[in-house]
């Protein structure tokens, strides 16, 4: 747990590693080792977190894998630009035919309802901008099932071609931004890394933060964090948890 979103919060988790880290073997030229056992470090594309992972982790180039969720939230941002846009302009002339979209595009096909199922593809057939945007939000879902980095690579490569083609601002934004962090997209995808699990915890910590209905100060909130789900033994010497 750290305060803020900034760089000094990641630089001192690495620092208490490196504190905690047992001393080397005299013939070890390695000096933090926890630092060193660290295989892969999923995170989002917030920029002091790359920096500090950077300077701290040894060949983190090869470690950072960008969450799934943050890359594919990116792209989702894209299509709903393009549809307030053209939506905009097509009220203009009185064309309602975008009228309460926004998530008939963005949701995943599987999860629809067959009525929703029906409607969308119905529109996204049309000549639509919104229906290109779709397409290649779809195009590039497909891409996370890849195991080799090879094939991953040529995968993404196509979907940028395709972006940087498609004449679409919020998209080519979209894709110059996959562009730049496209060597961490592929360690995730080759590594399988996820954030769920910190997705999963961070759920916990503000449903615990709701029942307390807000904490007088950072510290306190920080011990009830620790005490719920710090995995602390609070049983004395000889009882065992039922």
């Amino acid at each position: 747990m750290a305060d803020g979103r900034g760089r000094d919060a990641l630089d001192e988790f690495f620092k208490d590693l490196k504190r905690d880290s047992p001393e080397p073997e005299p013939d070890q030229d390695e000096p933090d080792l926890r630092l060193s056992y660290i295989t892969s470090i999923s995170m989002d594309m917030h920029k002091p977190y790359i920096a500090s992972a950077m300077e701290h982790i040894p060949d983190a180039d090869h470690k950072i894998a960008f969450d799934r969720f943050h890359v594919s939230k990116i792209i989702g941002d894209g299509v709903d630009k393009v549809r307030r846009q053209e939506h905009a302009e097509l009220s203009d002339i009185g064309n309602k035919v975008l009228n309460k979209t926004k998530y008939l595009w963005l949701q995943s096909p599987r999860s629809m309802k067959s009525a929703t199922r029906q409607r969308l593809n119905a529109l996204k057939g049309s000549s639509l901008r919104t229906a290109r945007a779709w397409a290649i939000k779809e195009m590039a879902s497909s891409l996370w099932g890849y195991i080799s980095r090879g094939w991953a690579e040529r995968g993404r490569k196509r979907l940028l071609g395709w972006i940087q083609r498609c004449r679409l601002e919020p998209m080519l934004e979209v894709g110059r931004t996959i562009r730049r962090h496209l060597w961490g997209i592929i360690n995730a995808i080759t590594q399988f890394a996820s954030n769920a699990d910190a997705e999963s915890l961070n759920s916990k910590i503000q449903r615990i933060k709701r029942l307390a209905c807000g904490y007088r100060n950072k510290e306190r909130f920080k011990t009830a964090i620790m005490f719920h789900l710090g995995g602390l033994d609070l049983y004395p010497d000889g009882v065992l948890a039922s």
